[in-house]
């Protein structure tokens, strides 16, 4: 990239760099997926895209007004925060119209069981829903959401989330998935820009004024070694 290479344009590579450290961090830490892998029952696949994003709004919007809940028709940076109430009322009305249009489905999937053919590590971006991107129904992807999409820890949801997908729900496929302006990836990579060259300090130290707790956070997923 080089030292003269724009934020805009290092957090742009830092997506799709993260997506492979996290698929590297599952083969290292993770010895039943590296077995399914190494024996072909399980593959790892990484991708960067939100090429569906456009798709999947254009299809709410049509087929479901109660998906109208902004400004612009979605929530957006234009729209203040709800209070707690008003958030948790929308969320009681939708349920019964999510329940009453599947009921059929709902059943089946509860007393026949879960069988998700894809294990998506997907960023927690709320534009980002991955059921909605890939067009798919309950039951079809186990998904796993965090901000930015990393797996750190050895020990944890993430790496056993997908263990448990692959072993015991018999799941093949796990898909790796970053996006386009991604904001965790962009507050780190900034925080890691603005402090370069500055005296290291402890995790944590200095949190309120610099943020540099992103930089001991970015070090650890090592987006930038």
């Amino acid at each position: 990239m080089g030292p003269m290479a724009d934020e805009e344009f290092v957090a742009a590579h830092a997506v799709k760099v993260n997506v492979f450290h996290t698929i590297d961090y599952l083969l290292q830490y993770s010895q039943a997926i590296r077995d399914g892998v190494a024996s072909g029952d399980v593959e790892i696949q990484g991708s960067e895209s939100m090429s569906g994003l456009d798709t999947a709004i254009i299809r709410l919007d049509q087929g479901n007004s109660a998906a109208r809940s902004g400004k612009l028709g979605v929530r957006t940076g234009e729209d203040t925060a709800l209070e707690p109430e008003d958030a948790l009322k929308r969320l009681m009305e939708g349920e019964p119209r999510a329940t009453a249009t599947s009921s059929p489905m709902r059943k089946a999937l509860v007393k026949q069981g879960q069988a998700p053919h894809t294990a998506v590590v997907g960023c927690a971006d709320s534009r980002a829903p991955l059921e909605t991107l890939f067009d798919m129904m309950p039951g079809e992807l186990f998904v796993i959401r965090n901000a930015g999409n990393t797996a750190t820890h050895a020990e944890g949801s993430m790496v056993g989330s997908l263990e448990f997908c692959c072993g015991k729900l018999g799941s093949r496929l796990i898909l790796v998935l970053g996006h386009t302006q991604c904001g965790a990836i962009v507050g780190a990579t900034g925080t890691y820009l603005a402090n370069q060259g500055k005296p290291t300090m402890k995790p944590g130290e200095g949190y309120h004024s610099s943020g540099w707790n992103r930089v001991e956070q970015l070090n650890e997923t090592r987006f930038f070694r």
